[in-house]
């Protein structure tokens, strides 16, 4: 038989301790093809190694119901894209060990600011999301809880109630900035988030304070603070008498001739010589 490519077998691979109570992860072990390729228990060791108290493994045995043994794969999917911003179908690199795939997600996580930092168990994204939904002076505001972002809500397509409540919307897959939608409970129509709050760049994403965004449905744009006008100074003083008179032309001097023979003109230059 062929032996198993890169990310297949080898990927899902786990050491543990005598007695199975403590697992680690090979990180000389290559990486899968994608993020369903890998073993559950892989992609819980990645999860606590950037996060070691809110999703350690003790942490998320909070989601387990009464008859499962093993956290379902779909929760490990959730928390991948809600703190690194990686689908089930990311490409990883066949080249990349699990070290250095370590070493990236972990770069991710504080890009983003540590999302799950205090992200409480069980998951309720609903609660604990990326994005929330709330009525400000008579009008639904959708804000990003992380980035600061917030736009209010007027597209007509979600008919909005008068007047508004917020226990009127649900905002589905709010474990993800790509996938997050704002749906009115009853209607099947849903507004994507990330069409009315643009997702951000890290370098913008980390600036603090919250960012309001007078965009319509549509036409996302992030309209920051025009810049403030150079400071100019009082104008120049206009020069003096005498320091125009300074660069100012003499008048031509009049050469009193006698009317010598031997005086000349000279009209190429117009300049007057004489000749003594």
């Amino acid at each position: 038989a062929g032996s198993a490519g890169p990310g297949t077998a080898d990927a899902g691979r786990v050491a543990k301790s005598p007695g199975n109570k403590t697992q680690s992860l090979d990180f000389s072990l290559p990486v899968p093809q994608t993020m369903q390729h890998a073993d559950g228990e892989v992609l819980g060791l990645l999860l606590e190694a950037c996060e070691p108290v809110s999703l350690s493994t003790f942490a998320l045995k909070a989601n387990l119901s009464k008859n499962q043994r093993k956290l379902p794969r779909n929760l490990y999917y959730e928390l991948f894209e809600f703190v690194f911003d990686q689908d089930r179908d990311t490409q990883w690199s066949h080249a990349m060990t699990s070290g250095g795939l370590l070493a990236e997600l972990k770069e991710a996580n504080i890009r983003n600011g540590r999302r799950a930092e205090g992200l409480r168990m069980p998951v309720n994204w609903g609660a604990n999301g990326l994005y929330t939904v709330d009525v400000v002076d008579g009008s639904l505001v959708l804000s990003n809880r992380f980035s600061g972002q917030s736009v209010q809500v007027q597209h007509s397509e979600l008919s909005l109630p008068t007047p508004i409540s917020p226990a009127d919307f649900c905002i589905m897959n709010n474990y993800s900035s790509r996938c997050a939608a704002l749906v009115r409970h009853g209607r099947m129509f849903n507004l994507p988030c990330c069409t009315m709050l643009p997702i951000l760049p890290p370098l913008v994403r980390a600036l603090p304070g919250p960012r309001s965004l007078p965009i319509e449905f549509g036409q996302p744009a992030v309209e920051d603070a025009p810049a403030e006008p150079p400071a100019q100074g009082p104008p120049p003083a206009a020069p003096s008498r005498s320091e125009s008179a300074r660069f100012e032309t003499p008048p031509a001097k009049r050469m009193k001739l006698r009317g010598s023979p031997a005086s000349a003109v000279s009209q190429g230059s117009g300049r007057t010589t004489a000749t003594p």
